[in-house]
Formats: structure tokens, sequence, C-alpha cells
């Protein structure tokens, strides 16, 4: 099988790791060569509650935060 075939059926590809890590950088460029879509859930959560991410973190915490990335789906 080849591996462009292989790819075009894969699942989503999910980038973990701390802020600042590259995670976005990364995301972009993987999905740029594999031909994906990119979805950033920073950006998502932006837009969905209105509040970047720093202000989420900074007036509800990280346990707030974590709350907020399942909604986006």
């Amino acid at each position: 099988m080849k591996s462009s075939a292989l790819w075009s059926n894969a699942s989503n590809i999910v980038l973990i790791g701390l802020m600042g890590a590259g995670k976005s950088t990364i995301g972009r460029k993987l999905a740029m060569r594999l031909g994906r879509e990119f979805v950033d859930t920073d950006q998502e959560i932006e837009a969905k509650s209105g509040a970047s991410v720093a202000t989420i973190f900074e007036l509800e915490g990280k346990k707030a935060f974590g709350v907020e990335k399942p909604r986006c789906f």
C-alpha cells in the first residue's frame, strides 16, 4: 500500500504538550505536508468564548481552561 493512501484514510492526529512547546507550529507544518486540515483548539476556544486563552487562565485558572477544550467539539 502506498503511504499516501494510508494517510488519506487515517484518523485525526492530536498533538499534546505544554504551552509554548510548538504544537501549533508543528501541527501546521504536519497538516500542510499531509494535505490535511489544521485545527488549533486554542483558536477555537477563543472564537467561541470571546476571551483569549491567557485571559481564561488568568481569571479562571488552569482547571477552567481544561473544561473549555471539550466544548469545541
